[in-house]
């Protein structure tokens, strides 16, 4: 994932916006550059201690994967500037949820678009 030089650095975080990730009781990881930068409560208790580490090893994790598919996921989107809002639907070919794009992807993925496009230059 590229990061634009004009956005500040996670690690420059502002500190609302990090108690803000960290009240989410779903597992958060915040990411520049593939290395994970910030890792809320619920992700540090999933996942341990993955801050600084690689992402993509963060997420191989066994109980990564049983998290995602036990239960009721809801929806999973993976987000960035080059992939905009994109639902993940199947993991290792596994459905998650009902193995569809989710409303919040749909709807978050048109205003992205929208606003995106009335600010256009």
């Amino acid at each position: 994932m590229q990061i634009s030089a004009s956005l500040p650095s996670m690690r420059d975080l502002d500190p609302i916006a990090r108690e803000l990730v960290e009240a989410l009781n779903e597992p958060a990881l915040l990411v520049e550059e593939q290395i994970v930068q910030l890792a809320n409560r619920a992700a540090r208790d999933l996942l341990g201690d993955v801050e600084g580490g690689d992402v993509r090893l963060a997420i191989r994790q066994p109980q990564a994967l049983d998290f995602v598919l036990q239960g009721d996921p809801g929806e999973i989107d993976f987000t960035g500037a080059g992939a905009l809002v994109m639902p993940i639907v199947s993991i290792d070919g596994q459905p998650v949820a009902n193995g569809h794009p989710g409303e919040v992807a749909r709807t978050l993925r048109a205003a992205y678009i929208r606003r995106a496009e009335e600010t256009a230059l």
